[in-house]
């Protein structure tokens, strides 16, 4: 007689955030976790697949907020547009100094100049460092608020509650599984 336990059927669903596949306990459907691959807060569920036909929901995802990764890219902006504002009050004097006899327009045009790119390159370096903080939170599994750089403009984006295929929200049928799409 053996004395191993039966192993247990584990079930799969994939992660609302990421679409990467998680195994769990049947017993948990239902449950928030954290995702083990974004570190983002997912339902746990069990794909439904009726004889014949499968039937799914249009997920949307959402991202967190707050942090001090969002008050530094807020830091990055200001800095920016306090360097605008300096080469515009630079260059009306400049302007203003081009009318009189004296040498110093063309400080006035540096200024302006200098101002620029000191707002341009605080602005990409505290974004940068926003970036940073919210990659190290990603990898230690914390939640972060705004989103990790990519290549293509950040959206919404929606995802197949069946098979976490990325869908159009209008569509009827998800093209990953075939699933219909709840009305």
């Amino acid at each position: 007689m053996s004395t191993e336990r039966p192993s247990q059927k584990l079930a799969v669903c994939a992660c609302n955030n990421c679409s990467d596949q998680i195994e769990f306990d049947p017993a948990d459907s239902g449950a928030t976790i954290q995702c083990p691959h974004c570190g983002l807060d997912t339902l746990l569920f069990i794909p439904q697949v009726a004889p014949g036909s499968k039937r799914a929901k249009i997920v949307e995802h959402t991202s967190n907020t707050g942090g001090v990764e969002g008050q530094l890219e807020q830091v990055g902006s200001f800095l920016l547009a306090l360097g605008a504002a300096v080469a515009f009050v630079a260059l009306l004097v400049a302007l203003f100094l081009l009318n009189q006899e004296g040498g110093a327009t063309l400080t006035w045009f540096i200024i302006a100049a200098v101002a620029v790119v000191q707002g341009v390159v605080l602005y990409v370096l505290f974004k940068a460092g926003a970036e940073i903080i919210r990659l190290l939170k990603k990898s230690v599994g914390l939640k972060f608020s705004g989103q990790i750089s990519q290549p293509t403009p950040s959206v919404a984006t929606y995802t197949c509650s069946a098979c976490g295929q990325p869908v159009d929200p209008n569509s009827k049928r998800c093209l990953g599984c075939g699933a219909q799409f709840d009305a």
